[in-house]
C-alpha cells in the first residue's frame, strides 16, 4: 500500500487546488505551489485574494476510505477472474484497465493529442515500441492483449485502445522473437558503396517474395548520406 499512500499524498500537495473563492473564481494554485507572495490566484494569473492554501480535504484522513476503496475493487477485479482460463483472465484485465484509463484521460482533456516514446499510456508500465495509425505508441504486452493474434509472431490491430471511438483499417504489427535484442543494419560507405549495398537489400527484398520490406527485420537503420 505504500505507492498508494504516496499516491495520494501526491495528489493532495500537487492535484488539488485551493479551495478560496471569491466573486464566483476559485483559486487554482495547489499546496506545493501556493506561495504566501503569490496568494490566490486565478488561472490566468491575476490575484483573487490574499492568504495561504486552503483546503478542507486530507491526504491523512481519507487514506483510510482510499485503501477500503482499492481493496473493494481490487477484490471485484479477483473474482471476476475466477474461474477463466489465462487467455480469457487477460483479456478481462486488460478491458477494465483500458475503462479505468480512459476514465482517467477524461480529466486531461482526453487523450486524443497525448503522445509519448517513453511511456506506454495503455498500461503506464512498460516501453512503448509499436506506433499505431492514430499516433499513440504501444508496448508490447498491451499489443498483444488489445491486438488479435493472427500468427505466432503477427497481431492486427484494429483500434485504439485509449480511444474507444477511433479505429482503423486493419493494421499488422510484427513482434521481435521473446528474448530478442535491438536488431540494427549499419550500411558504411558512400557514392557507389552505397548504391550497390542498397541494389543487394532490393535483391533479398525480391528473393523473400517481395511481400516483406527489409526494414520488418530491424529496429534500427543507419548509414552515410
Amino acid at each position: 500500500m505504500t505507492w498508494c499512500d504516496n499516491a495520494l499524498e501526491s495528489f493532495s500537495d500537487r492535484g488539488w487546488p485551493c479551495e478560496f473563492r471569491k466573486n464566483g473564481h476559485r483559486c487554482v494554485n495547489v499546496r506545493v505551489g501556493h506561495a504566501t507572495a503569490k496568494g490566490h490566484q486565478r488561472k490566468d494569473g491575476s490575484r483573487i485574494g490574499t492568504g495561504v492554501y486552503e483546503s478542507k480535504f486530507s491526504a491523512s484522513r481519507f487514506r483510510p476510505q482510499f485503501r477500503d476503496q482499492i481493496y473493494v475493487i481490487f477484490k471485484q477485479s479477483m473474482d471476476e477472474l475466477k474461474g477463466l482460463n489465462r487467455d480469457l483472465q487477460i483479456e478481462v484485465a486488460a478491458k477494465n484497465h483500458q475503462n479505468v484509463l480512459r476514465r482517467f484521460f477524461q480529466h486531461t482533456g482526453g487523450v486524443k493529442y497525448l503522445h509519448s516514446n517513453s511511456s506506454c499510456f495503455a498500461c503506464l508500465m512498460e516501453r512503448p515500441e509499436h506506433p499505431l495509425p492514430c499516433g499513440h505508441v504501444l508496448c508490447t504486452s498491451c499489443v498483444r492483449s488489445h491486438g488479435q493474434k493472427l500468427d505466432k509472431n503477427v497481431v492486427e490491430v484494429t483500434s485504439c485502445p485509449l480511444e474507444s471511438d477511433r479505429a482503423f483499417k486493419p493494421f499488422h504489427i510484427m513482434l521481435k522473437p521473446r528474448h530478442c535484442g535491438i536488431r540494427i543494419l549499419s550500411l558504411d560507405g558512400g557514392g557507389v558503396r552505397a548504391v550497390t549495398e542498397l541494389d543487394i537489400l532490393r535483391a533479398l527484398e525480391r528473393e523473400l517474395g517481395g511481400q516483406i520490406p527489409i526494414r520488418a527485420f530491424f529496429d534500427l537503420i543507419v548509414g552515410t548520406e
